[in-house]
């Protein structure tokens, strides 16, 4: 399992604004939209990249990182009073809104909480610590696809079986084969 790492820098991250990843952040933005999501939880958001393809929604942003440097980044780019960042980790970070949607984008591989039996945990052990703490009404997941250290396709057929509803998107990039799951509960 991946440790943590609490010192990513924002030229780390650029890729998240690159072209290739532009349908899957439209993608992701039609999702919430379907479901109506008003309060947005982006847990390890970095610098909040989902606000560039969200800007015609009306929504809350709330969003999350370990890493100060991201979220200093965010807040500078993001100055908006429906947009809000915190420096804090999962186990710490306390919501205190409804949660329409919550975003796991690239974060089930980094499953490590004080919360969990040891620091080591599955992604869909992290996942379901996730929900229980949030209690989102829709989650959007969005993993690579078959590469070493990250949720494969056999290792997302957990949430397939615990949702209401499950979509997913598959879609070859140059940064590799990204998934993306739609999970609804509660419909």
């Amino acid at each position: 399992m991946i440790r943590i790492r609490r010192d990513y820098q924002p030229h780390e991250m650029a890729y998240v604004h690159s072209e290739p990843t532009h349908v899957i952040w439209h993608y992701i933005c039609d999702l919430i939209k379907q479901q109506k999501s008003k309060n947005i939880l982006d847990v390890g958001c970095a610098t909040g990249a989902l606000n560039y393809f969200l800007k015609d929604y009306d929504y809350n942003y709330f969003g999350f990182d370990v890493s100060k440097s991201m979220i200093d980044e965010a807040k500078h780019i993001w100055d908006e009073p429906n947009l809000n960042f915190w420096c804090a980790d999962w186990d710490d970070f306390a919501f205190e809104h409804n949660c329409d949607c919550m975003l796991l984008l690239g974060v089930l591989p980094y499953a490590d909480s004080k919360y969990c039996d040891n620091n080591y945990v599955s992604p869909f052990e992290l996942y379901k610590m996730l929900v229980n703490k949030f209690n989102p009404r829709q989650v959007i997941i969005r993993e690579t696809e078959s590469h070493d250290g990250f949720v494969s396709i056999e290792g997302l057929e957990s949430f397939i079986k615990i949702a209401d509803q499950v979509e997913r998107f598959t879609v070859d990039t140059m940064l590799g084969k990204k998934v993306v799951l739609n999970v609804v509960t509660n419909i």
